[in-house]
């Protein structure tokens, strides 16, 4: 995942160079093959993060605000930067990859959220409890 923050960071620019001079395909499929390696192994990687008796609403309330916010947001700040040229919007894809590069430096390996073979005394949550 890191490795597709760092290639977004480093395409973003590219990207709109490959766009001006009328290469659409490439940069469309260029930019998926980033994006990919971004998105594609985030499930299994957000499913690690969390324990087993929170992992539902963990993987839920974290992705679903993340799309909110950063997917739900990001149209309207590319559209306004616009307007800028297009090195805003390249710097505010820059400025998201870091983001996203630096998070999953700090958070580090998902393997260490729960021991091997599960939570040794897990007990489902109680209505109350939840």
């Amino acid at each position: 995942m890191f490795g597709g923050a760092v290639f977004q960071a480093a395409f973003a620019f590219p990207m709109f160079w490959l766009m001006d001079a009328q290469w659409f395909t490439a940069a469309i499929v260029l930019g998926f093959i980033g994006s990919g390696a971004l998105f594609g192994p985030m499930a299994a990687y957000f499913a690690e993060l969390f324990l087993t008796r929170v992992r539902y609403s963990g993987v839920a309330v974290s992705y679903q605000l993340g799309a909110v916010l950063g997917g739900g947001l990001a149209p309207f700040v590319a559209t306004s930067l616009l307007g800028y040229g297009t090195w805003a919007v390249a710097v505010y894809l820059i400025a998201g990859a870091v983001m996203s590069g630096v998070c999953l430096l700090a958070i580090g390996s998902a393997h260490e959220a729960e021991p091997a073979g599960g939570e040794s005394d897990a007990q489902p949550l109680t209505p109350a409890e939840a």
